[in-house]
């Protein structure tokens, strides 16, 4: 049953990365609807600063919007999305270490 169900989602999701391809701005939101849930989850294992992750998980959906083109490369979009969510937050820590590091 588990697989039948993963199976449609998949199904679904390449549906509305299809649509969204295509222009359908309304894809876009159900696929945000979909998954937001899914990377704050995810993002709250990587940090706690809720902030940072809201922030992060913002700019994957906005890369997301305007690299649109590029999603047909994409075989599996939850984990496209999980993977940026990670790079991205990493990317951040990094930046903030970075930047205090210098400040001293």
């Amino acid at each position: 049953m588990y697989t039948m169900m993963n199976q449609n989602l998949k199904e679904t999701t390449s549906s509305l990365v299809a649509d969204f391809q295509s222009g359908d701005t309304n894809a876009f939101s159900k696929l945000y609807d979909m998954y937001i849930n899914v990377l704050l989850s995810y993002g709250s294992r990587l940090t706690t600063d809720k902030e940072l992750l809201k922030d992060c998980i913002h700019d994957v959906f906005v890369k997301l919007y305007t690299r649109q083109i590029d999603l047909g490369a994409v075989e599996n979009f939850k984990s496209y999305l999980l993977i940026s969510l990670k790079n991205k937050i990493y990317d951040e820590l990094r930046r903030q270490v970075y930047v205090s590091e210098t400040a001293v």
